[in-house]
């Protein structure tokens, strides 16, 4: 059976606690977490640094844009999929943002880690 390649994700998230449970459930899946970041400036540092096959950004960061993301990282960049435990307020402008899936904090972690995958294999979601 062929082994299949652990994909690197690097997550911006501004709540500490739940990014430290999210690395974990990614771990926990199969999922290498390359990073976590709080704010945007320092997320996109991280990926030129480690080079991760999917960012998962939090929308919502209060102070910090973080639908500027796209931009920010440029059409070289990472795929991103968007996360938000407020997908109706969200869900459409991220997606006009840029990105290429969204996902609510809501839904499972298999849920997310199918998203992770699915993103990485340059699909949407």
């Amino acid at each position: 059976m062929e082994s299949r390649r652990a994909v690197r994700v690097l997550f911006l998230e501004d709540d500490r606690g739940v990014g430290e449970l999210l690395g974990a459930a990614l771990r926990d899946e199969g999922i290498e977490v390359v990073g976590h970041e709080v704010e945007t400036d320092r997320l996109v540092a991280a990926a030129l640094a480690t080079r991760p096959d999917v960012v998962v950004a939090d929308v919502d960061l209060g102070a910090t844009d973080a639908l500027e993301l796209p931009s920010m990282l440029g059409p070289e960049g990472p795929p991103i999929l968007w996360w938000s435990g407020h997908a109706d307020v969200y869900r459409e402008r991220a997606l006009r943002a840029g990105g290429q899936g969204f996902i609510s904090k809501r839904d499972s972690v298999p849920r997310l880690t199918g998203a992770i995958r699915r993103v990485a294999d340059g699909g949407e979601t």
